[in-house]
């Protein structure tokens, strides 16, 4: 079987050029031209696939029986007992986060951390937060009821890359949906890529 490459198309807040996110970026650093030199050769090739993952969230979207109305909701820090991690949540729309209901992507600020193990008794000790790239948890999140200050979703530039794609429904699943409580797992991705051939 031949290989099969795509383009991924992400698309944000294309104002963020006119802002330095440069310590705010992560991975998304190395995105440049010899990415897009790549991504536009492939997408030129005969048969080429492109798939747009980006789409507006608006209040004329379907709603979900389970959610709320769409009002942005900024979430307290959220400590993890037994751990050093916090997470924030910035919410479009309440009660679609148990599950993770819905297509999402989370930016580098929805995780911190802090120096010390929290027990889960009493309030955790979030003075010596940071974030990604050392950044302060007053600086990412000054109040409770803040919206991300730094490290939010609009710091994400445009992503257009190539990506290989397992088709885990067409070769586990027989080219059926899946159904409740079924899931994918390492050993169904293993067991594509060893039914396709895949080019170095």
């Amino acid at each position: 079987m031949i290989k099969i490459l795509f383009a991924l198309v992400l698309t944000f807040n294309l104002l963020i050029h006119s802002d330095d996110y440069s310590d705010q970026r992560g991975m998304t650093k190395l995105l440049g031209s010899q990415t897009y030199q790549r991504c536009s050769n492939e997408m030129n090739k005969p048969g080429a696939k492109i798939y747009e993952l980006s789409y507006k969230r608006t209040s004329t979207m379907p709603l979900s029986p389970f959610a709320g109305e769409y009002k942005p909701k900024f979430l307290p820090e959220i400590p993890w007992a037994g751990s050093k991690q916090v997470f924030t949540m910035d919410v479009l729309n309440e009660n679609v986060n148990d599950g993770n209901q819905g297509t999402q992507m989370d930016a580098l600020g929805h995780f911190g951390y802090t120096d010390e193990i929290w027990d889960g008794e009493g309030n955790a000790d979030l003075s010596s937060l940071k974030y990604f790239n050392e950044h302060k948890g007053k600086d990412v999140k000054p109040t409770p009821d803040s919206p991300l200050k730094k490290l939010g979703i609009e710091t994400v530039p445009p992503i257009i890359t190539t990506a290989v794609f397992i088709d885990v429904r067409k070769h586990i699943f027989d080219g059926k949906a899946m159904k409740a409580g079924e899931y994918v797992t390492i050993e169904h991705v293993k067991e594509v890529i060893s039914k396709i051939y895949i080019k170095r």
